[in-house]
């Protein structure tokens, strides 16, 4: 079914720098790759490299490997998640607290000599 719309070739890297495969197609989106090889030895930690037609290499990184067994119509594949190398591994977050009640304080590396 994605046959068609991969027109990208990646390099599978394994977490120690080997080389598992290269001239695999895929369909390289932000963040999945779709690739139609049901043997791929992929693991969270591995890399995918695209050569771009620029000389440059997009890097990514593997979050999921997501492989999908056959289904009606649907051959055997892996939908993975991916990160961009040079992308955090997570977005920095917010944090709220909400203090009540009588004397309430909060006191972050300081002491409370009230």
């Amino acid at each position: 079914m994605f046959t068609r719309m991969m027109n990208d070739i990646v390099t599978l890297v394994k977490k120690d720098g080997t080389v598992a495969k290269e001239n695999i197609k895929a369909l390289v989106q932000p963040k999945l790759i779709v690739m139609d090889d049901p043997t791929l030895p992929i693991a969270p930690g591995d890399r995918l490299l695209r050569q771009l037609p620029s000389g440059l290499v997009d890097e990514y990184i593997v979050d999921e490997p997501g492989f999908y067994s056959k289904m009606s119509g649907m051959d055997a594949h892996f939908q993975t998640k991916v990160r961009r190398s040079d992308a955090p591994a997570a977005q920095p977050s917010t944090i709220i607290n909400n203090i009540q009640g009588q004397n309430a304080r909060v006191n972050i590396n300081s002491t409370d000599n009230s």
